[in-house]
């Protein structure tokens, strides 16, 4: 669900927002693609928008003169969450995917919140700088319904996302000249977290990372396997 999140832009919704097939096409900036099951949800024109992944017309879900970023779906593909300068900090909210009013989630004021993901049991996964004692942010999750927090204890994760039971992370954040077979001190690896263990380790083979994120929170679909 940057840097990452603007990968991906005009392959996916080349004719989405054409309202008849009679419709000349419009093109445009198409950002921060997440995807849940056929239902694609994205940033465009400073707001969130729906389409399906076949392709077709896209239905705009937000209209504030604030702009959304990092859209997520919920695993039950009923919900989105997102960041939005609404009140002037970057705070988490969420709506539901089908259309209607968000609702805040968070309060930290100028912590830079920031939508990471769900937990498999509906739990929105963000990070955040209110909270950190060290120049990066923090994984944090919040019940939508609760508000109730929990922080993942891990001192160094600047990207991370739920596969199964694990919780796949990167230690470092992107940078410009994090490109393909870039192996320098800056390169990003990926790291697994067990949270029944409370263990972390570095998921690599051979010595060499399984994966160097070049295209969004390392997710399945990011992985490029030994």
């Amino acid at each position: 669900m940057i840097p990452a999140v603007f990968l991906l832009p005009l392959l996916l919704m080349s004719s989405a927002t054409a309202a008849t097939a009679n419709e000349p096409v419009r093109t445009g900036y198409f950002r921060a693609p997440a995807l849940s099951g056929d239902t694609l949800a994205l940033v465009a024109e400073g707001d969130l928008w729906r389409a399906s992944s076949a392709g077709g017309s896209a239905q705009r879900l937000t209209t504030h003169p604030a702009e959304e970023f990092y859209p997520a779906i919920s695993p039950d593909g009923k919900r989105v969450a997102f960041s939005a300068r609404y009140e002037g900090p970057m705070e988490i909210y969420v709506m539901p995917l089908t259309g209607g009013a968000p609702t805040r989630l968070t309060y930290d004021g100028g912590g830079n919140a920031r939508v990471q993901g769900w937990s498999t049991d509906g739990k929105v996964l963000f990070s955040t700088t209110r909270l950190s004692g060290k120049p990066g942010p923090q994984r944090v999750m919040i019940d939508p319904q609760s508000l109730a927090r929990s922080t993942l204890p891990l001192a160094d994760a600047a990207e991370g996302c739920y596969l199964g039971g694990q919780f796949i992370f990167t230690r470092r954040s992107p940078i410009s000249d994090n490109v393909k077979r870039y192996k320098g001190g800056g390169a990003q690896s990926l790291w697994s977290f067990d949270p029944s263990a409370g263990r972390a380790g570095s998921a690599t083979c051979s010595g060499t990372p399984i994966c160097t994120v070049q295209s969004g929170p390392p997710c399945a679909e990011n992985m490029s396997h030994c």
